[in-house]
């Protein structure tokens, strides 16, 4: 009888411990899911103006983040959206291809969801 008692206590702490860890384990994904959600919405769709010119930097579009203005180059844009002083809202995400020799781009995206605003 004191074998039942005794391993009764054991699986009752055995399986309280496991929930405080499955708890705090569920808190921590939680919390990863919110930041990554905070990442990608803050800067999810921006408006832009293309600038093309026969210069040292061909195309560039120019938009403001936060409390700056930054330049970026397009890897893909659509040549519908290739005229100066055209205004786009598009979402981007940050590419790895080479920046344009003699322009001076802040970033090179790559351009997702663009509209053209009027």
């Amino acid at each position: 009888m004191k074998n039942i008692i005794v391993l009764s206590v054991l699986f009752l702490a055995a399986a309280c411990g496991n929930q405080k860890e499955t708890m705090q384990e569920k808190e921590a994904t939680e919390q990863e899911i919110e930041t990554v959600t905070e990442e990608t919405t803050e800067n999810y769709r921006v408006v832009g103006i293309v600038h093309v010119s026969e210069t040292d930097c061909l195309l560039y579009i120019e938009t403001k983040l936060k409390d700056s203005t930054v330049n970026m180059y397009p890897m893909n844009l659509d040549e519908k959206y290739m005229r100066d002083g055209m205004k786009l809202k598009f979402a981007y995400t940050l590419s790895r291809g080479a920046q344009p020799e003699n322009c001076d781009i802040d970033m090179v995206v790559a351009m997702s969801d663009v509209t053209l605003m009027r």
